[in-house]
């Protein structure tokens, strides 16, 4: 069984000990079963996201050892949320709320 994995680090402040760990661990397991590592920055924080801290991220994954597959910024992807999310009102599986929140 091939598993693919990831992690998700935030771009607001230097990788953590426990975030290099989960790292590890899943690279690991991917590796070890033939799957794909992906490395997601989560940058959907704009307002505390820093361009120097995705390249500590990077910095830090190379010092590990660990290499990823693909690397796949978050930020990338809310306008792919957005349309999710108002498919699901649509269908009556969710709704507005009156602060504008799915």
């Amino acid at each position: 069984m091939k598993y693919n994995t990831r992690i998700a680090p935030s771009p607001t402040g230097d990788m953590h000990l426990g975030t290099c760990r989960t790292a590890y661990f899943n690279w690991l397991a991917a590796r070890a079963s033939g799957g794909s590592f992906l490395l997601r920055i989560d940058d959907s924080d704009k307002k505390r996201s820093k361009k120097k801290y995705v390249k500590t991220i990077l910095a830090t994954m190379k010092w590990l050892g660990l290499d990823y597959d693909e690397i796949v910024y978050q930020s990338d992807r809310f306008d792919r949320y957005r349309d999710l999310a108002n498919a699901l009102v649509e269908i009556g599986d969710a709704t507005i709320l009156d602060n504008g929140a799915i």
